[in-house]
């Protein structure tokens, strides 16, 4: 075991997050060490990167959820309102859908 890796596992118990880490700690040219200040930011970026990421998708994943329990409320109003024969509509017409959604007091 290398001495950076020494270091490394002295604060991370497992080996695969030393494996992780230790393809940030490369030597630049001419360098006989890694910089290990670098090292950690350029995992800090990386970690931000993923986070934004999985961010994205979870709040993809929510807004569909919402959009699609939003048109099930809004059918089952129309439908007790007794204006089940519009709902076709919603998905013909963007503004009908609007004016649905305001009618029905409901978030579009």
């Amino acid at each position: 075991m290398g001495p950076k890796n020494i270091v490394l596992k002295t604060y991370m118990n497992k080996p695969e997050r030393i494996q992780s880490v230790s393809e940030y700690i490369q030597p630049e040219d001419g360098e006989e060490c890694a910089d290990m200040c670098k090292a950690v930011d350029d995992m800090i970026k990386h970690s931000e990167e993923r986070g934004r990421i999985q961010g994205r998708r979870q709040g993809r994943k929510q807004g569909r959820m919402q959009g699609r329990d939003g048109l099930l409320m809004l059918s089952q109003k129309m439908t007790e309102a007794g204006e089940a024969n519009l709902i076709p509509r919603l998905s013909q017409e963007p503004d009908f859908l609007k004016s649905m959604y305001r009618k029905y007091k409901l978030e579009f």
